[in-house]
């Protein structure tokens, strides 16, 4: 699946140096304060224009192929949104380059170039967790804090940025990267006691940042842990629908279950989440965070409009927190058809080549369970679907000794 190749190139180095800037604040704050993030852009775009030169008349046309739906995507942003060009060049950059550097990371770099990228990315991520846990410790509500503010130079942000304080993002990335953990372990590539101690730290951080939904979905990805080595697509695909039945016919069970956990979890954010989840939707209308009617919301302006959406008008009316249901308001069906191709170009061209390998399943789940984030919150998570993830999954693959932690 992939070329081997045995130097590391600079232009590597430089994907190296964006791989620390999306995962570690403290260096996005060297770049703001010092470098600035016109120079960052500056870098993505060399990066970006050096991926496409480098590969060659053939795969230059390749990669066109491959980014016009997301160019799309871009295109529909800039004119049914009031952006500023060169923002909205830097937003289109920031989404298009993990798709382009994964093309080129899964086809043509060798092995040692792959484990170079996921060591970096395993210890940048590990570094940022304990330093968010702790960090989190001390200021409490940092992380809630940092997905809410708008400003890049607030003084207090500046400060989570310094000690390494991870938000949103990071928070989720974990998440979204966790069953590869469970994965490697399945692969015997990876010590029941360090996954457990990786699932320990992820729990840790999912818990002090106080996010119900990365914890509801850490919950999930854990139960994995208890099912075989091999498991198939249809195996995971059945679990899921066995799973949403169950919770409809049992939710008296559901219910209980989440009020028993809302007293046990010393996050009030989280035990508050949970104890309106435990209402069901009565108890969820009638919390301070009414999701539901955010998402009726997103549906309503889809109904009013479903051909189209808002794309003749600039701004939008959806609820603002679920990227599916808000992308399928701004766009309507023209949106939900290139939603559709995007999600099955990024499964065709990242995930189902694994599909002969054992243990496929925890391959898929990976996949469903950046979708399943993205409907009931915001983001489309490129950068992990495209990049980060297959990064993983190829490093975990790779031939070695049995177990190599």
């Amino acid at each position: 699946m992939i070329k081997k190749r045995t130097t590391i190139r600079p232009f590597e180095l430089v994907l190296g140096l964006i791989i620390l800037y999306s995962i570690m604040p403290i260096v996005a704050q060297f770049f703001s304060d010092f470098l600035t993030t016109y120079a960052y852009m500056v870098i993505l775009l060399g990066a970006v224009v050096f991926t496409v030169t480098i590969r060659g008349t053939d795969s230059l046309a390749e990669s066109i192929l491959v980014l016009i739906p997301f160019v799309l995507w871009m295109l529909l942003e800039y004119f049914t949104k009031d952006q500023q060009l060169f923002l909205w060049g830097y937003s289109a950059v920031i989404m298009l380059a993990p798709v382009l550097f994964g093309v080129l990371l899964m086809k043509e770099t060798g092995p040692k170039v792959v484990r170079f990228f996921a060591i970096l990315l395993g210890i940048a991520i590990l570094i940022t967790m304990i330093t968010t846990i702790i960090g989190t410790i001390i200021y409490p509500d940092a992380s809630r804090y940092i997905a809410t503010v708008e400003k890049a130079n607030d003084p207090l942000l500046r400060t989570y940025n310094y000690v390494n304080l991870g938000g949103y993002e990071f928070v989720y990335t974990c998440i979204l990267l966790y069953p590869a953990v469970i994965f490697a372990f399945k692969q015997r590539k990876l010590h029941l006691v360090f996954a457990v101690i990786a699932s320990v730290l992820v729990l840790f951080l999912t818990l002090n940042s106080g996010y119900t939904t990365a914890f509801l979905l850490w919950i999930a990805s854990t139960a994995t842990f208890f099912l075989p080595r091999n498991i198939s697509k249809r195996t995971v695909l059945i679990l899921l629908i066995v799973t949403i039945v169950a919770f409809i016919i049992f939710f008296a069970l559901f219910s209980a279950s989440m009020k028993g956990l809302a007293k046990l979890i010393d996050n009030e954010d989280i035990a508050y989440r949970l104890e309106a989840l435990a209402g069901g939707s009565e108890g969820i209308r009638a919390s301070d965070d009414d999701r539901i009617a955010l998402y009726e919301k997103s549906l309503n302006a889809f109904i009013k409009s479903p051909l189209i959406g808002n794309i003749l008008y600039t701004g939008s009316n959806n609820g603002g927190h679920s990227f599916v249901l808000d992308f399928a308001a701004q766009y309507g069906l023209v949106g939900v058809a290139l939603l559709i191709v995007m999600y099955r170009l990024v499964f065709v061209r990242f995930y189902k080549p694994f599909e002969r390998i054992p243990g496929y399943g925890y391959v898929l789940w990976m996949f469903l369970q950046a979708i399943i984030l993205s409907v009931v919150n915001t983001g489309m998570w490129l950068n992990i679907l495209c990049w980060f993830i297959p990064i993983s999954i190829t490093a975990i693959l790779q031939k070695g000794s049995s177990k190599t932690i």
